[in-house]
């Protein structure tokens, strides 16, 4: 189940293989979406590491963090260069994630407590990603993205909190 260069060790820091290194259902489902997305946008972060010196990839509605920690992994760490910028408006998880990117030694991960559309960001973002991104997230995303001439747009809206009020 594991994508090339994913390592166990930062799957269990995001809680999705236990200490033994199981998955339970639940994580696996969230593994399986982040890997093909991660796939599917493949070309377009090797294609900002190729034309950028320092290409900012943005993920919006972070949440937990599971699709920029992997992209951070499997893209930028070994790459010596991008920045990946995760908004997510919780605070008790961009704490959570900042402690995490500390721990391990992911230094070009920056995180930013806001709203997407009050979000600081660089004035030009290179990729743009949300994944599973609630109400009108997904739409703040694109309007982020258009604002600063993304290069490449990435995002899965979520439905649920739309049907759960109907």
């Amino acid at each position: 189940m594991l994508a090339p260069g994913q390592s166990p060790a930062l799957l269990k820091e995001l809680h999705l293989l236990t200490r033994a290194g199981d998955l339970n259902a639940d994580s696996l489902r969230k593994l399986k979406q982040v890997n093909h997305l991660v796939g599917l946008i493949a070309p377009a972060i090797e294609d900002v590491l190729a034309r950028f010196g320092d290409p900012i990839i943005v993920d919006c509605g972070a949440g937990k963090g599971y699709l920029g920690f992997i992209l951070y992994e499997l893209f930028l760490k070994d790459a010596g260069k991008g920045t990946l910028i995760s908004i997510e408006s919780r605070p008790e998880l961009m704490r959570d994630a900042e402690a995490r990117a500390k721990r391990l030694g992911f230094d070009r991960m920056k995180f930013v407590e806001s709203a997407i559309e009050g979000a600081a960001v660089p004035e030009r973002i290179h990729l743009l990603t949300a994944l599973h991104a609630c109400d009108t997230a997904t739409d703040d995303a694109l309007a982020l993205g258009i604002r600063h001439n993304a290069d490449h747009v990435a995002v899965v809206p979520c439905c649920q909190a739309e049907v759960a009020a109907q």
